[in-house]
């Protein structure tokens, strides 16, 4: 039986009607508490026998819910705990103390079922908590790094970018949110992005242990964007080229560890406040492709001091009864780039160190990924934004780079953003503190919002290339619009200044290429309509109509809102510029407010979450014109003729009366992320009439249609990249085996090697574990374990020796901290080997002992 401190209820029979009236708490509940309770007011008087009408003092309801002389009030008293699934009250709750609860002089007419009655309050109880700011909230932490060596990574795009060990493991970071009646959750993920796939297999692992509490609808993935992990997850054939196709162990690691994280959120729901606070935070961002955000509408851009975002978001979540701090979740608008393509090491890059920077602040004495304070870096509107500010310069010539193509000498390899650090660690570092001591800032203030209201949700897919919406021009003319089948423009084979695509492309191209064309049309060519649909993109893989081997990019997409009091999260299934971002918040805020929301919503965007559909540019920026505009394209395109200058009539005309198709055209210079922008031209208009509709559904209480299908390509996907066949030792040693060891005696700030005969990777991914362990010598027989693969100052480095033979050797880095305490330690190296037909076998190897000295 469930304990819970019950409403007292008073009510009687009037001289003229019975009444049933409801005033705020003795102790001040806001008046938003009608709110809450309106609800509860259509499932009570359909339980009661007779029309009863309900009174109210000081709540605004219906005109039908009142009674001219309401005498009788329910008179709430806090709760010591709130259930979060009243519908499964049953009659064992009907005796909830030894004092009546209903008084025996209700008039026949009046009474109803005691079990009924009960089921109410408590609803009634969940209702008003959430109005206090009273939530049940669960934090949880899951190891879900995927395979160490010889896999691709997913981020940059470069097949030759493959794994070679770990410097930061990857995390999931589950948060639950519960006001009693309704629960969602949220999870960061140290991964490139989110795909469907791993969406429904962790619901099907959810389902299997909680049934219906976590589905499509009330759960939000979101990857924080990191280039450097292991790829082949996301099933769509174009994003698991480099990894040659779909990895199942990439997958099964990351379903595997997101599940595991929100499972242990679950079981550890504690009753706690949400506060919301932000700030700005300097130089830890820039802009990567400055002139497409200038042909933003100035009076637009106007509005803001930066061409990124510079504030930080932050929700913290305090545990009620000892004031706990227990999680917080912290968006800033950053790539998580600064560790570059040449990097061979699985990395969470700048923000999965920000989040362990702070874990380890908050979480005293624990190892890194350990602990009960779980602080996430989520990613939002990051598409154009770089970490790297020292901006993009020839790394030939020291020069800046040209500014519209990003190129030296006309190739884009040369172009190459990098800082603030003097290499791609040292910039990890560097950024990862920022945002790490930004972070603090915010949990320290004394002015954050604490959260009051409901949690919500609403999610829906959408078939985007039979979107439509209907879009205002400059000119007050309305025009509907549809969206493409998906399509990559030759600008996405460019790269960015982060990270360079392949062959000789570079952004800004003006127009496609009669060779590559050539290529293209051999292969998939694309249709008139497609190609008009696009423009002015010349489109260089058309992906929406591929289906060999299978599909190659989605169709259907998942857009989905979470409501946690007067904040929205947004879920977008890609990366939206900070301009689209920017859009995408005021269009979801006013919607909030006109359908009867707070006037303090915020709006945060989460990105590449649950799907991944690559960019989200503004109209604007997909252009890339410094002398067409919005009329101008449309008069133009609409009717047939060649694009012109608009003058708020018609198309214009040159003195010669031929339209200036060739000055325009000359003048469209598309970067990677309108390229990259796979629905066309309308994609952003599309998304904004689709989220303003979610909310406003949201907030009204209605449950929109869940959409179409996506395909389910679990039995499509296949893989080319060769398992493990079997490993060796060699003749003269066995796994594990100390092939070179530090010295003696050591000093703190050093740097200590070791390496070991070992297995491969990829025979155990050792989640929840470790490759590696630094232990330190106590009380003269015990070993106590100082540093994992998981720390920063570790690295666990593979490497194969023959391959026909299948030998392999693990090097063990540390950087001895300045803070370790002197004393004897030694490092110790963990790993599974596979015998030929024989099957997989653990195995373990130490150095000798040494003493690290001051």
């Amino acid at each position: 039986m469930v304990s819970v401190r019950f409403l007292y209820v008073r009510a009687a029979n009037t001289s003229d009607e019975s009444t049933l009236a409801l005033d705020r708490c003795p102790f001040g509940t806001p008046s938003g508490a009608a709110l809450g309770v309106l609800e509860i007011l259509g499932e009570l008087l359909d339980v009661l026998p007779g029309k009863v009408p309900v009174a109210t003092h000081g709540f605004d309801f219906p005109e039908s819910y009142r009674v001219r002389r309401p005498r009788h009030v329910f008179a709430p008293h806090r709760p010591s705990s709130v259930l979060s699934e009243p519908q499964t009250l049953t009659a064992s709750f009907c005796q909830v103390s030894s004092t009546p609860v209903f008084p025996s002089h209700l008039t026949e007419g009046t009474m109803i079922n005691k079990c009924v009655w009960v089921k109410v309050l408590v609803i009634l109880l969940a209702a008003v908590s959430s109005t206090w700011g009273q939530y049940r909230v669960g934090v949880g932490r899951a190891d879900c790094t995927g395979p160490a060596a010889e896999i691709a990574f997913m981020g940059y795009g470069k097949s030759s970018q493959k794994g070679c060990g770990i410097h930061l493991r990857q995390f999931s970071r589950a948060f639950i949110f519960d006001d009693g009646t309704k629960r969602a959750v949220f999870v960061s993920v140290d991964a490139g992005m989110m795909a469907h796939g791993v969406h429904y297999a962790v619901l099907a692992q959810l389902r299997k242990l909680y049934q219906d509490t976590y589905t499509q609808e009330n759960v939000i993935l979101s990857g924080t964007h990191t280039h450097n992990a292991p790829g082949g997850y996301l099933m769509y054939f174009l994003y698991d080229i480099p990894t040659l196709g779909f990895v199942r162990q990439t997958f099964d690691a990351l379903v595997a560890g997101i599940t595991r994280s929100i499972v242990r959120a679950h079981e550890n729901m504690l009753e706690a406040e949400i506060f919301l606070s932000s700030g700005e935070l300097l130089e830890a961002n820039i802009n990567r492709s400055p002139t497409a955000y200038l042909l933003n509408p100035e009076e637009e851009r106007d509005k803001y001091p930066y061409n990124v975002d510079k504030e930080m978001v932050q929700l913290k979540i305090v545990e009620s009864v000892n004031r706990t701090l227990i999680g917080a979740i912290n968006w800033f608008a950053v790539h998580p780039t600064s560790m570059n393509y040449t990097s061979c090491f699985i990395s969470s890059d700048n923000v999965g160190y920000a989040a362990l920077l702070l874990e380890k602040h908050l979480n005293k004495n624990s190892l890194t990924g350990k602990g009960r304070f779980v602080g996430a870096f989520a990613s939002t509107n990051l598409g154009d934004v770089s970490p790297n500010t020292r901006g993009p310069r020839c790394v030939t010539t020291g020069k800046e780079c040209d500014l519209v193509s990003s190129t030296c000498d006309g190739q884009a390899k040369y172009c190459v953003a990098a800082g603030p650090g003097k290499d791609m660690f040292e910039s990890t570092q560097i950024i990862a503190t920022k945002l790490s001591n930004k972070a603090k800032t915010l949990l320290d203030t004394s002015d954050a919002k604490k959260l009051t209201g409901p949690v919500n949700y609403v999610q829906q897919f959408v078939d985007m290339p039979e979107e439509r919406a209907s879009i205002n021009l400059p000119n007050g003319t309305a025009l509907q619009v549809q969206g493409c089948r998906p399509a990559m423009g030759y600008s996405f084979a460019a790269g960015t200044t982060d990270g360079y695509g392949e062959f000789n492309f570079a952004q800004g191209t003006k127009s496609s290429s009669i060779y590559w064309n050539t290529v293209r049309d051999l292969l998939f060519p694309p249709t008139k309509e497609d190609i008009d649909c696009h423009h002015p993109k010349p489109i260089l893989i058309n992906s929406g109509r591929i289906s060999t081997p299978w599909e190659w990019q989605p169709s259907i997409v998942s857009v989905q809102l979470i409501r946690l009091g007067e904040v929205i999260l947004i879920a977008v299934p890609g990366e939206f510029t900070t301009m689209s971002g920017r859009r995408l918040r005021k269009a979801v805020t006013e919607a909030a407010v006109e359908s009867g929301g707070p006037a303090g919503t915020k709006a945060i965007v989460t990105g590449l979450s649950n799907v991944y559909t690559s960019y989200i540019t503004t109209f604007e920026e997909y252009q890339v014109s410094t002398e067409l505009d919005v009329c101008d394209y449309y008069f133009g395109r609409l009717r047939n003729r060649p694009i012109g200058k608009w003058n708020g009539g018609g198309v214009s005309e040159n003195s010669d009366g031929k339209f200036p198709s060739a000055a325009a055209a000359s003048a469209v210079i598309q970067r990677y992320e309108g390229a990259s922008t796979i629905y066309g031209p309308h994609t952003l208009a599309l998304y904004l009439k689709r989220y303003k509709d979610l909310t406003k559904a949201m907030f009204q209480g209605e449950h929109p249609d869940s959409g179409p299908t996506p395909p389910d390509l679990s039995n499509k996907v296949h893989n080319f990249v060769p398992g493990v066949l079997f490993d060796t030792a060699g003749l003269m040693h066995r796994f594990g085996d100390c092939l070179q060891h530090p010295p003696s005696k050591v000093k703190r700030g050093t740097t200590v090697s070791a390496k070991f005969v070992a297995g491969h990777p990829r025979n155990d991914i050792m989640q929840e574990g470790s490759f590696l362990r630094v232990e330190k010598l106590i009380g003269g027989d015990e070993w106590s374990v100082a540093a994992t693969d998981a720390d920063w100052d570790t690295k666990f480095i593979w490497k194969r020796t023959s391959t026909l033979i299948g030998g392999s050797e693990v090097t063990i880095k540390w950087e001895i901290p300045l803070d370790t305490p002197p004393g004897t330690y030694r490092i110790r190296h963990f790993g599974h080997y596979k015998q030929f037909l024989g099957g997989i076998h653990p195995y373990s190897g130490d150095t000798p002992s040494f003493q690290v000295e001051d």
